[in-house]
């Protein structure tokens, strides 16, 4: 997995939840990433309130892997319960990021974007 996503400001809704987070984040001098994101970014992701409503926030893509420098963006879900780096996580934090499109990686190394279709 390449670890990257595109956020799409042309998008109005990422846009809308783009345009919420960054008076916050620039008053912590915080850049928030938008169109191709790498890990180590700082990004949009989307949240629930206590009243169960959607909204937007910024969270540091990726976890700090076993090496120094190292980040880890995925984990099997077969194993997440497993991995020492998750389960307090699992039980007590629930986060989106909204990215329409990913990267996937090509031994050639040749970018492409998959789409995802919209639910109807």
């Amino acid at each position: 997995m390449c670890g990257r996503y595109f956020f799409d400001l042309s998008s109005s809704e990422l846009k809308d939840y783009y345009d919420q987070v960054i008076p916050n984040a620039a008053s912590k001098q915080v850049r928030v990433g938008y169109n191709e994101i790498f890990p180590s970014n700082h990004v949009v992701t989307l949240g629930l309130n206590k009243d169960s409503q959607i909204v937007p926030g910024v969270t540091k893509w990726g976890f700090q892997g076993f090496k120094k420098g190292q980040l880890m963006i995925n984990a099997r879900a077969e194993t997440v319960e497993e991995k020492k780096t998750f389960p307090s996580l699992l039980k007590r934090v629930a986060a989106c990021f909204p990215c329409p499109d990913f990267m996937s990686g090509i031994k050639k190394k040749i970018r492409s974007f998959s789409q995802l279709k919209k639910l109807k």
